[in-house]
C-alpha cells in the first residue's frame, strides 16, 4: 500500500495534519510528510496551501510530474508566489526551463521580495533556456545588488559568452580578476571559456589550469556553475588540450572527466577524437587528483 492509498484517520481537523506535515518535511522525514498533507488534502481538497507544502515532498523526492500537478490544483485555487515557486521549480526539474522562467516571473509579481532567494534556481533555468538576454537581466541584477562581489564578473560574463560576445568577455573578466584580492575559481574558468570563443586556446588551457589549481586546493565556488565542477572542469580542460593540438593530455582529462560522473555526451565525443588525433604530445602531464 502506498503513502496516497493508506486511510486517513478519523476525526482530525485539517490543520492538524498540515502541521504535522510540515514538520515533518522540515525533519527531512518525506514518507510522514507525504502521510500527513496527503491526509489534510483529503480532509478538505480546497486548502491550497496543502497541495503547495505535499508538492514540495514530491520536488525533493525527483517526483517531478506530481510536483507539477500539486502546484496546478493550487494555483487553481488560489494564486500564490510559493504556488508559482513550486511550478517553476518542477518544470525546471521536468527540463522545460522556459516554462519555468515564466512561472518564476510570476511568482516575483506576487512576492519580490524572494527575488535574493530565487536567483540561483533562476539562473540555472535561463542558462538551460539558452536565454542570452534573461541571462544579461540577471547578470545586471546580481551586481546592482552585490556590486562589490567579484563573482558579479563571471554573471555578467557568462551572459556575454552566450550573446557571442566573447571578447567583451574576456576584457570583463581579465578586469575582474585583476581588480579582486582573491579571484575566485569560477572568474577562471569563465575566461577560459571566453577564451575558448576566440580560439585563443594556450590561454584558455593556461586559464582552465588556474581553476584547477584553485579548486585543488578549496576553492568551491565552480559549484555555482555546475552540479559536477570538477568533472565539468576537466572536460572543458580536455577540449581546450584537444583544440591546442595536445592529445594525449586531452585524453588523459576526458577520460578523469568520465570516471567523476561527467555524463558520457559532455565528454565522450572529444575522447573519441582526442583518441584518433594524429598530432603527437611533445609532453604529457601528471594524471589529475580528484
Amino acid at each position: 500500500m502506498t503513502v496516497a492509498e493508506e486511510a486517513t484517520p478519523f476525526g482530525i481537523p485539517v490543520e492538524a495534519y498540515y502541521e504535522q506535515g510540515v514538520g515533518r518535511q522540515r525533519a527531512a522525514d518525506q514518507r510522514g510528510a507525504l502521510q500527513h498533507l496527503t491526509w489534510a488534502i483529503r480532509r478538505d481538497p480546497t486548502v491550497a496551501k496543502a497541495f503547495v507544502a505535499r508538492g514540495a515532498v514530491h520536488l525533493a523526492r525527483d517526483e517531478g510530474e506530481k510536483a507539477l500537478h500539486d502546484a496546478n490544483v493550487a494555483l487553481g485555487m488560489e494564486v500564490s508566489a510559493d504556488a508559482f515557486l513550486l511550478r517553476a521549480e518542477a518544470l525546471r526539474l521536468l527540463g522545460r526551463p522556459q516554462e519555468a522562467l515564466e512561472a518564476f516571473d510570476k511568482a516575483l509579481e506576487q512576492n519580490g521580495d524572494l527575488r535574493d532567494e530565487t536567483f540561483d534556481s533562476r539562473w540555472l533555468t535561463a542558462r538551460a533556456a539558452g536565454d542570452p538576454a534573461r541571462l544579461a537581466a540577471l547578470g545586471q541584477e546580481y551586481a546592482a545588488v552585490h556590486p562589490d562581489d567579484p563573482l558579479r564578473h563571471y554573471y555578467q560574463g557568462w551572459a556575454l559568452i552566450e550573446s557571442g560576445a566573447t571578447m567583451d568577455a574576456v576584457r570583463l573578466l581579465v578586469d575582474g580578476i585583476l581588480n579582486a584580492a582573491e579571484p575566485p575559481a569560477l572568474l577562471w574558468y569563465t575566461l577560459g571559456h571566453a577564451y575558448g570563443g576566440e580560439e585563443a586556446w594556450q590561454q584558455a588551457i593556461r586559464a582552465f589550469e588556474v581553476t584547477r589549481a584553485l579548486v585543488q586546493v578549496g576553492d568551491e565556488s565552480l559549484g555555482l556553475h555546475a552540479e559536477r565542477p570538477v568533472a565539468t572542469l576537466f572536460v572543458s580542460l580536455g577540449e581546450a588540450y584537444l583544440r591546442a593540438g595536445r592529445c594525449t593530455d586531452a585524453a588523459t582529462m576526458l577520460a578523469y572527466a568520465g570516471s567523476i560522473g561527467a555524463p558520457a555526451d559532455a565528454y565522450m565525443p572529444a575522447l573519441q577524437e582526442a583518441q584518433l588525433c594524429p598530432t603527437p604530445t611533445p609532453r604529457a602531464t601528471a594524471a589529475p587528483s580528484s
